[in-house]
């Protein structure tokens, strides 16, 4: 357990960077290097070694921002989709992408917060992954486990879900090589992080379909001028 001291200097810490990470996501420009900046604020922060988030694309949920990873492990885990025998992603009933891997399980939602590595909010994480191996597909019910990041070496891993207004948009994902990097109230502060994210991304779509609506208006009365500009045909004919 910490001492008395160390555990002020932390929560003031975290204190500190929640304000930074706030004032960037509430007065963001461009989300892409918004959210690259927080990554490196988290990173700080965790003193980990690999970060990433991930956001919905299309059905798939990629990469957005990385620091860390190399670039073989991105290559390889770009995309969560299952593909069939010719390379195309295998669709659901209902049209979404079936994601793959632990990542694609918790994007999903689906977990059991009474197992030890999962929390109420939905994030999964563990200070010793290699001892999850045997239990992935048993308790977990991961179909599909792609094990790049066990095979890598990552001792700690955690996986939080970034939520807006209920549905899941996308994923934080820290990666250490170090056993025993997280503690519950870390991922309860990261969960807290990917609350402020959601916001974000949210605001981001606000924006992005305000500016392609006013697009479709200028374009409406570009038309419009156009068209009262002509010469009907009963003056052409006069």
């Amino acid at each position: 357990m910490a001492e008395p001291s160390t555990e002020c200097s932390l929560l003031l810490a975290r204190e500190r960077k929640t304000k930074v990470i706030c004032a960037e996501l509430n007065n963001f420009t461009d989300l892409k290097s918004t959210l690259g900046s927080v990554i490196h604020h988290i990173r700080e922060l965790t003193g980990c070694q690999a970060l990433s988030i991930r956001l919905h694309n299309t059905g798939d949920y990629t990469y957005l921002v990385y620091d860390g990873f190399p670039e073989s492990h991105i290559k390889k885990e770009n995309s969560l989709c299952s593909r069939d025998e010719c390379g195309n992603p295998v669709v659901s009933a209902d049209g979404s992408c079936q994601l793959e891997c632990l990542c694609g399980h918790v994007i999903d939602g689906r977990f059991d917060s009474k197992l030890p590595f999962f929390t109420p909010y939905g994030s999964f994480w563990t200070n010793n992954s290699p001892s999850l191996t045997s239990r992935i597909k048993d308790d977990f019910q991961v179909s599909i486990l792609r094990g790049h990041c066990f095979s890598a070496g990552y001792q700690s891993m955690a996986l939080i879900p970034i939520k807006q207004q209920g549905k899941r948009v996308g994923l934080i994902q820290i990666n250490d090589f170090k056993a025993g990097a997280f503690t519950e109230n870390l991922i309860e502060y990261l969960e807290t992080i990917a609350s402020q994210i959601g916001l974000a991304v949210r605001n981001s779509m606000i924006h992005t379909n305000l500016k392609e609506r006013e697009q479709e208006l200028e374009q409406a009365q570009q038309e419009l001028l156009t068209s009262n500009r002509r010469p009907s045909l009963f003056h052409l004919q006069t």
